[in-house]
């Protein structure tokens, strides 16, 4: 993630089931359908997207 974060890219649906482990267990995150290029003006970034029971309450 922190990679991700340093290229500006929000995953925005982060929970176990779109974290992969190869078999080096080297883990893998997936699912990117939902991934945005951060806007340069946060309120941009508005609406609720990702699952119910793993969003953040805020």
């Amino acid at each position: 993630l922190s990679y991700l974060h340093s290229r500006k890219i929000v995953h925005r649906d982060v929970k176990t089931e779109n974290m992969l482990l190869d078999s080096s267990r080297t883990l893998k995150i997936a699912d990117f359908g939902v991934a945005r290029v951060e806007a340069q003006n946060p309120k941009d970034m508005t609406g609720e997207t990702g699952t119910l029971g793993y969003m953040a309450p805020e």
